[in-house]
């Protein structure tokens, strides 16, 4: 069991580029990604099933959908963008760690083996907020820094994993009411603040509402949401500047109009970005930077401050096209229709955010998220509450064979 959880462990580590911390050499990460990629294919085709029953695989064809979207948009890469296919296959790599659902039903880890694995890699990513925030102008990553907003902003690569520690808490906070829990609810929220980033904060409120009203009683509710108040009101006292001046910061991007990028963003890859009626069905793929085509857009881009990473499910749509939308489409409503216990509720949080707030970010596409999706998925499966009478059925169809093999025995014996 341990060393299935190093290996996992080292899938997550590469997908947050080893924190891009300064002593990595950037190139040598890469070179460590691609060699991970190729072992995880291989394993995955060598490792035989564990020997326990198995689990249901719920998301075998969305993930399948998301593997092979890459595939389909190359073709329109080389018709539209005359890049190559073997290009569009290596630039698409991180996509293909999606195997990683696959692979994790053969190894069939522990479900509180891996919640374990977020918590240390969550607090080590917050634990560089802090660090940086102390040694700052020094950097101690490749992702810098920025004294700015009252604070010193520092954005881990590690963000997606430090967001599902906040689901995390707030379910675990407000349904068994430890302290602990809250505790750490307190430094996650601490790091947000430090963070002073809008979206990650709306995220936070879209989780915070989600453990609220996923509580089962009106005083459960209630209480919830009086703890969360006075927690909120705390942190605003003590972080007043910070907050302040983020609030400002927002209050002027409005008065500036910059709201409307986004949006200028969203009509121009959903409408002008495409070159072919296919760049509408395949998506038009991720171009590389390396060709002319793709230098050309980056500069385009940079002057009009049209970024495809940060607009959310559209980004995406633009790159792997219908085959990425039907595979959400698939996620969200089995994860909607799977029954948890009520601790494991954050994972059907985390993984339904990026669909409900649609608009922002890259989860499903970008590398930081895609090892963690899968982790996420594969935990769903395993802590699935069953029907009772399906559980029941192949244990009597087991006994009925047991019966009539013993029967056929004395039958035979007679003779």
């Amino acid at each position: 069991m341990q060393k299935k959880v190093l290996l996992i462990s080292f899938f997550l580590l590469s997908s947050f580029n080893f924190f891009e911390l300064y002593f990595f050499n950037p190139l040598w990460i890469k070179v460590i990604n691609f060699v991970l990629l190729i072992y995880l294919i291989l394993i995955f085709f060598i490792k035989k099933r564990s020997k326990r029953i198995q689990i249901k695989k719920n998301f075998s064809i969305p993930v399948f959908l998301l593997i092979i979207a890459p595939f389909l948009s190359s073709i329109v890469s080389y018709n539209d963008f005359n890049q190559p296919i073997f290009i569009s296959v290596l630039v698409n790599r991180e996509m293909y760690f999606y195997v990683l659902y696959f692979l994790l039903h053969k190894l069939d880890i522990r479900v509180e083996k891996l919640e374990s694995v977020f918590l240390w890699f969550g607090f080590f990513s917050i634990a560089l907020i802090f660090v940086q925030s102390v040694v700052y102008p020094f950097d101690i990553s490749y992702a810098g820094a920025l004294n700015e907003r009252n604070t010193i902003r520092f954005i881990p690569s590690s963000i997606e994993l430090i967001l599902l520690l906040v689901f995390l808490f707030l379910n675990r906070s407000f349904t068994t009411y430890k302290t602990k829990y809250y505790f750490q609810l307190g430094i996650v929220m601490v790091a947000i603040i430090f963070m002073a980033t809008k979206s990650i904060m709306i995220w936070t409120i879209y989780g915070a509402v989600l453990a609220i009203t996923n509580t089962k009683h009106l005083s459960s509710k209630i209480r919830n949401f009086l703890i969360l108040f006075l927690v909120l009101l705390l942190l605003s006292i003590l972080f007043k500047d910070i907050i302040n001046s983020l609030l400002s910061n927002i209050s002027s991007t409005v008065n500036k109009g910059e709201q409307y990028s986004r949006i200028r963003s969203i009509m121009y890859y959903l409408l002008e970005y495409p070159r072919s009626c296919m760049g509408y069905i395949l998506g038009n793929g991720n171009i590389s930077l390396r060709t002319p085509a793709g230098q050309q857009l980056a500069d385009l881009h940079k002057q009009l401050h049209l970024f495809q990473v940060d607009i959310g499910i559209v980004g995406g749509y633009s790159r792997y096209g219908i085959t990425f939308i039907l595979a959400l489409i698939i996620i969200a409503i089995k994860v909607v229709r799977i029954k948890l216990p009520n601790k494991m509720q954050y994972l059907k949080y985390y993984i339904l955010y990026p669909i409900l707030l649609p608009l922002s970010g890259s989860t499903y596409w970008q590398e930081s998220s895609i090892v963690l999706i899968a982790i996420v998925l594969f935990m769903i499966d395993k802590s699935q509450i069953k029907d009772p009478v399906q559980d029941i059925i192949p244990l009597v169809s087991k006994v009925d064979k047991m019966t009539a093999l013993k029967w056929s025995k004395k039958t035979g014996q007679k003779n």
